[in-house]
Formats: C-alpha cells, structure tokens, sequence
C-alpha cells in the first residue's frame, strides 16, 4: 500500500461530491482536448447516485477538499469467465500530482475489486496524456507502447 501525503485521505463518493468530481472532470478533458461539459453535477448524480448505478466514484481529498477522483465500471472478460472493473477515469488535480495519491485511488479500487470477488481492474490511457503514460509506467517500467492497456491481475 503507498503511504498518502499528509492530510490526504480516499473514501467513497457522496452526492455532495458530484459537483467537485464534475470540475476535476473538465480538467481532464480540457487537458486531453476532449468535449468539456458532459460529465455534469447532474449526470454524476443521475448515474453515480441514482436508481440505476453506471458507475462508482472513490475520491481522495486533502483537508477536506476533494483533489481527485476514481471513477469504475463493472466490466467481464468471457475468455476467463472473470468478473472485474474497468477504471473509466482516474484523475487528480494538476497541484496535486506527485503525491501519490493516483496511485492509492488505483489501490483502493483494486482493494473494492477484492472485496467484492472480483479479479481483475483494466483500464485504457489516451496517448495524448503525457502525465498519465508516466505515472503508468512507473507502475509497470516495462510499457513501451504509446497507448497503454492495462490489466492488474488480483488473484491468480
């Protein structure tokens, strides 16, 4: 488990969330050149909170502030008739990048994955994200491929 900096702690999303993950959101599209405004307040809330779940949302926050976000999916690989998730978005703040706090929301996903049986969390990297190919690669050293893929294998 990486140790989080100080005053930084990772829990569940909570309705009063939706607004924060919705700016940090836009960071992320804006730096990638994606379509801003989609993911709303009100779509988090509808689809992170409302009567039919499409995603889970972690979050790490630093004295209270929301910094970053975790944002999963239920995802099923048939070849191995495995349950896991797929980690749609992780994103923190560009201030506070480099605290390790990327790494403990990947952690806490995978630990939520264990805990509920499943095996697996994969997700993808736009190749255009510099930031994110980086702190990837530090994770595995050995990715060479400019749009990465990756899958962390919780049980064998």
């Amino acid at each position: 488990m990486t140790a989080l900096a100080a005053g930084v702690s990772i829990r569940a999303a909570v309705p009063g969330d939706a607004g924060r993950i919705a700016v940090i959101a836009d960071e992320l599209r804006h730096y990638l050149g994606d379509p801003l405004g989609n993911l709303t307040a009100e779509r988090i809330l509808e689809d992170g909170f409302g009567d039919t779940l499409e995603f889970e949302v972690l979050v790490a926050e630093r004295d209270g502030n929301v910094v970053a976000y975790a944002l999963f999916l239920h995802a099923y690989e048939p070849a191995y008739a495995a349950r896991g998730f797929y980690l749609a978005d992780l994103c923190v703040t560009a201030s506070e990048r480099g605290c390790g706090i990327g790494r403990g929301l990947l952690e806490a996903v995978s630990r939520v994955a264990g805990e509920r049986g499943r095996t697996f969390v994969w997700w993808l990297c736009n190749p255009k994200n510099q930031h994110a190919l980086d702190f990837y690669r530090r994770l595995a050293p050995d990715i060479v491929m400019p749009s990465v893929v990756h899958v962390r294998v919780l049980t064998t």
